[in-house]
């Protein structure tokens, strides 16, 4: 398979619609597979859906199939024009050059947006993802541990606006 006319990119602003959420999830879990990895917070999903999100995705579609095939997602989650991004493609729709026009339409839309930074943001098991950044220059330079836990409150009896964090 070559990349083709067949495949179209379009930019989508965030929040954006459920429809396109599904799709970009239905992506990232069926990749994620394939990849042994969870792009869903690579990809910012839940952070998509929220009105006051500012950031965007570049969606690529195979026009034939209609369907989602590589999809960027770019934010700016502290409003200071610098933008964290990532991407992933559909395992049998890589090395054909999709990921290299997300790319070049994701900085068009950094471009478009006044951005004054970016960091690309790779999985770290992804050695395909860090070599196609080093491609386009980018150079590692730390990595970051992401902890997730379900955490409950409860009020005290002494304070009613004290809350209690549990990690399980």
């Amino acid at each position: 398979m070559e990349f083709s006319d067949e495949i179209f990119n379009d930019k989508t602003s965030f929040p954006i619609d459920i429809e396109t959420y599904e799709e970009v999830k239905t992506l990232c879990d069926e990749a994620g597979l394939v990849d042994r990895v969870s792009y869903h917070s690579l990809m910012n999903l839940r952070e998509s859906k929220e009105l006051y999100s500012k950031g965007f995705f570049v969606l690529a579609y195979d026009n034939d199939l209609n369907q989602l095939v590589g999809v960027a997602s770019a934010i700016d989650t502290m409003g200071l024009q610098t933008y964290e991004w990532s991407m992933v493609v559909a395992p049998m729709y890589r090395k054909i050059g999709i990921g290299t026009a997300l790319f070049k339409v994701l900085h068009e839309g950094l471009h478009e947006r006044g951005a004054e930074g970016e960091l690309a943001i790779v999985h770290e098991n992804n050695s395909f993802g860090r070599k196609f950044l080093k491609r386009f220059g980018f150079l590692y330079s730390f990595s970051e541990a992401t902890f997730e836990a379900k955490a409950e409150s409860a009020l005290s009896r002494s304070s009613k606006y004290k809350t209690i964090f549990r990690v399980r």
